[in-house]
Protein backbone atom coordinates (compact mmCIF):
# COMPACT_ATOMS: atom_id res chain seq x y z
CA UNK A 1 0.00 0.00 0.00
CA UNK A 2 1.38 3.42 -0.87
CA UNK A 3 0.59 6.81 0.66
CA UNK A 4 -2.16 7.45 -1.86
CA UNK A 5 -4.13 4.25 -1.17
CA UNK A 6 -7.10 5.57 0.76
CA UNK A 7 -10.47 4.05 1.54
CA UNK A 8 -13.44 6.16 2.59
CA UNK A 9 -16.29 5.37 4.96
CA UNK A 10 -19.19 7.39 6.28
CA UNK A 11 -19.14 8.20 9.97
CA UNK A 12 -21.69 5.89 11.59
CA UNK A 13 -22.14 4.23 14.96
CA UNK A 14 -19.74 1.56 13.72
CA UNK A 15 -17.01 4.06 12.77
CA UNK A 16 -17.55 6.58 15.59
CA UNK A 17 -14.62 5.21 17.60
CA UNK A 18 -12.36 5.80 14.57
CA UNK A 19 -13.51 9.43 14.36
CA UNK A 20 -12.92 9.88 18.10
CA UNK A 21 -9.44 8.37 17.76
CA UNK A 22 -8.60 10.72 14.87
CA UNK A 23 -9.99 13.80 16.63
CA UNK A 24 -8.25 13.04 19.93
CA UNK A 25 -4.87 12.41 18.29
CA UNK A 26 -2.25 15.12 18.30
CA UNK A 27 -3.33 17.88 15.93
CA UNK A 28 -6.94 16.68 15.80
CA UNK A 29 -9.89 19.07 16.16
CA UNK A 30 -10.74 17.88 19.68
CA UNK A 31 -11.15 21.49 20.83
CA UNK A 32 -14.30 22.01 18.74
CA UNK A 33 -15.36 18.55 17.54
CA UNK A 34 -16.32 20.18 14.22
CA UNK A 35 -19.41 21.70 15.77
CA UNK A 36 -18.70 25.25 14.58
CA UNK A 37 -21.28 25.01 11.77
CA UNK A 38 -23.69 22.79 13.66
CA UNK A 39 -26.12 23.97 16.29
CA UNK A 40 -24.28 23.72 19.59
CA UNK A 41 -25.95 22.92 22.89
CA UNK A 42 -26.15 25.87 25.32
CA UNK A 43 -23.98 24.06 27.87
CA UNK A 44 -21.09 24.15 25.37
CA UNK A 45 -20.72 27.84 26.20
CA UNK A 46 -20.17 27.28 29.94
CA UNK A 47 -17.54 25.69 32.10
CA UNK A 48 -13.87 25.09 31.53
CA UNK A 49 -12.37 24.04 28.20
CA UNK A 50 -12.40 20.35 29.11
CA UNK A 51 -16.11 20.44 29.99
CA UNK A 52 -16.96 22.31 26.78
CA UNK A 53 -15.03 19.76 24.69
CA UNK A 54 -16.93 16.90 26.35
CA UNK A 55 -20.26 18.57 25.59
CA UNK A 56 -19.33 19.13 21.94
CA UNK A 57 -18.09 15.54 21.54
CA UNK A 58 -21.31 14.24 23.08
CA UNK A 59 -23.43 16.45 20.82
CA UNK A 60 -21.64 15.21 17.69
CA UNK A 61 -21.91 11.59 18.83
CA UNK A 62 -25.65 12.07 19.47
CA UNK A 63 -26.07 13.14 15.85
CA UNK A 64 -24.22 10.06 14.66
CA UNK A 65 -26.32 7.80 16.91
CA UNK A 66 -29.48 9.43 15.54
CA UNK A 67 -28.37 8.55 12.00
CA UNK A 68 -27.64 12.15 10.93
CA UNK A 69 -24.85 12.22 8.32
CA UNK A 70 -21.91 14.27 9.61
CA UNK A 71 -19.00 13.35 7.38
CA UNK A 72 -16.58 10.88 5.88
CA UNK A 73 -13.41 9.30 7.23
CA UNK A 74 -10.38 8.47 5.10
CA UNK A 75 -8.37 5.37 6.01
CA UNK A 76 -4.95 3.97 5.19
CA UNK A 77 -5.47 0.33 5.96
CA UNK A 78 -7.37 0.27 9.27
CA UNK A 79 -6.01 3.62 10.43
CA UNK A 80 -8.20 6.74 10.18
CA UNK A 81 -6.02 9.47 8.66
CA UNK A 82 -8.44 12.03 7.21
CA UNK A 83 -11.81 13.61 7.83
CA UNK A 84 -14.23 15.79 5.91
CA UNK A 85 -17.35 17.32 7.39
CA UNK A 86 -20.16 16.89 4.90
CA UNK A 87 -23.87 16.72 5.60
CA UNK A 88 -27.26 17.39 4.03
CA UNK A 89 -27.93 21.09 3.57
CA UNK A 90 -30.56 21.46 6.34
CA UNK A 91 -28.29 20.07 9.07
CA UNK A 92 -25.69 22.87 9.50
CA UNK A 93 -26.71 26.12 11.14
CA UNK A 94 -26.90 29.25 9.01
CA UNK A 95 -23.91 31.58 9.06
CA UNK A 96 -24.78 34.88 10.68
CA UNK A 97 -25.76 37.56 8.19
CA UNK A 98 -26.49 35.11 5.37
CA UNK A 99 -29.88 34.19 3.99
CA UNK A 100 -30.82 31.08 2.08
Amino acid sequence: MNDMDLAFRAVTRQTWSDLARLFEARGGPHYCWCMAWRKRPPEAKRGDASARKAVLKSALEARVNAGTPIGILGYQGDTPVAWVSIAPRPTPRRPRGRRR
